[in-house]
């Protein structure tokens, strides 16, 4: 009898010893979806500016779709809390995400961002899980600078 309570004391307590490990590679995953999502973004803007250029008035933008994959909450991933893209100067915006308690994690993002308005210049707010489908465009702001426009497909 003392065997079994030994061996259930026993499985408790592996259990709890083995929950934040699980908890940390949970965060990593996240940080990996998070990170993947943000280079997806960056290679494509970056291509943008880098190979095309803007067509004459009446034909459309280049453009680029990029698919990218925001985690789910479960036992292997953490929903993110916040997902952000702001413009910070002419050449530059910078990603921000966060999930769970943690803190705010940021990467930079070698081209100009902004959300579905190239005059308005407004922040690229991602939210939700799963698949999310944006098209990038480039277009001109007001001071006939090179951007990038972010729409949801």
């Amino acid at each position: 009898m003392i065997r079994y309570v030994l061996a259930a004391i026993l499985a408790v307590l592996l259990l709890a010893m083995s929950v934040p490990a699980v908890d940390y590679a949970a965060g990593q995953n996240t940080d990996r979806h998070a990170t993947n999502a943000i280079t997806d973004i960056n290679d494509a803007a970056v291509s943008l500016l880098d190979h095309e250029e803007m067509p004459p008035p009446g034909h459309p933008s280049p453009q680029r779709v990029v698919t990218i994959t925001l985690p789910d909450d479960s036992l292997t991933s953490h929903s993110l809390n916040a997902f952000e893209i702001e413009r910070v100067s002419e050449e530059s915006s910078v990603a921000r995400y966060q999930y769970g308690g943690r803190a705010v994690r940021t990467a930079f993002v070698d081209a100009p961002i902004v959300e579905s308005d190239a005059h308005a210049n407004r922040t690229v707010v991602l939210e939700g899980t799963g698949e999310q489908t944006l098209a990038l465009t480039l277009e001109m702001d007001e001071n006939d600078e090179d951007l990038i426009v972010v729409s949801r497909v």
